[in-house]
């Protein structure tokens, strides 16, 4: 009977690493990278002070600092990953072009980041750094965060896990080695979308309403700096109508589209009718309705080997900032 048990039980992991190795070799011929995603999710399991997880920001700021220039017009962006892949020079020349200045990016976006975490992480290094303009490119994670089961309002990303590293840390072996298995992550994708959630608009305005606080919260700190502070509400699929053959395959997520066009559009229209945001409030959601271009590389994020994404944005946010 031992040995049936044992014979069973190789046999099933030795299916699953056959998997997981085709798993890999799946994402290496659709995305050039077998680990797509992996560094940054064992990455998040290490914990930072205050922000939970992220970068050692005492270091990055000082080394900031340490390029500050006094002529140049400096520029600090916060946000979650699309914020964090930024290419600075993209911006910088955009920004060059529009203030007729030498720009220089300093970038402290994070994946995964919400507006909590940007909040802590702009008090907390902003008046250190004193940046002359703060661009905030957020509003995905958000509003994407608040829709998933069991999640209180205003709590980061990985919240229940570090929870669950307190209460048992006899799983956090588990948890680390299914953080770095890619077969697990297309289960777990594939089962929230078989979930088939009902959602209602109103059960997540909570959610909003930290969002908006957050934000209000920077724009009031800057403004006490005499920092130029706006907010760009961050691209999403959803609302290009021009969609390239490979962004109409973006159906794993596409369950989720309803309820979150409708919280995208319930946060525009709360930014725009509040006396105190709408003047820094700036919404990209639209900057790639008419382009037929393959811009995303999923439902947030823009490919990265033509950067097309980040030029129009960059060229968007640099037409405004100088209105």
């Amino acid at each position: 009977m031992k040995k049936i048990l044992l014979i069973n039980f190789i046999v099933f992991i030795s299916i699953l690493i056959v998997l997981e190795i085709s798993a890999r070799i799946y994402l290496k011929i659709k995305l050039g990278d077998q680990n797509a995603g992996l560094p940054m999710r064992n990455k998040n399991l290490e914990y930072k002070p205050f922000v939970m997880y992220g970068e050692n920001w005492d270091q990055v700021f000082k080394n900031f600092i340490n390029e500050l220039n006094e002529d140049d017009i400096n520029v600090l962006l916060i946000g979650g990953s699309t914020a964090e892949n930024f290419p600075e020079e993209i911006l910088e020349k955009s920004l060059k072009n529009k203030l007729n200045k030498e720009v220089k990016v300093f970038n402290a976006g994070y994946g995964g980041y919400i507006s909590s975490q940007e909040l802590i992480i702009l008090t907390r290094y902003g008046n250190k750094l004193n940046p002359d303009i703060v661009i905030n490119l957020n509003g995905a994670n958000d509003i994407i965060h608040s829709i998933k089961k069991n999640v209180e309002p205003g709590t980061f990303y990985l919240n229940n896990t570090y929870e669950l590293f307190l209460t048992k840390p006899y799983l956090a072996p588990f948890i680390k080695i299914l953080q770095s298995s890619q077969l697990y992550n297309a289960f777990s994708r594939i089962s929230e979308r078989k979930k088939k959630e009902k959602y209602i608009l109103t059960d997540y305005i909570k959610h909003l309403d930290i969002y908006l606080e957050n934000v209000e919260s920077m724009s009031v700190f800057c403004k006490g700096l005499g920092i130029k502070y706006i907010n760009v509400l961050q691209p999403h699929v959803i609302f290009k109508t021009m969609k390239h053959e490979n962004e109409k395959n973006f159906t794993l997520l596409d369950y989720r589209n309803e309820i979150v066009k409708s919280l995208y559009l319930t946060t525009k229209e709360r930014f725009q009718s509040n006396i105190s945001l709408k003047n820094i409030f700036l919404d990209s959601t639209l900057i790639f309705e008419n382009i037929n271009e393959h811009v995303f590389s999923d439902d947030v994020h823009f490919m990265r080997n033509n950067n097309k994404g980040y030029y129009l944005l960059a060229e968007f946010i640099g037409n405004n900032l100088i209105k």
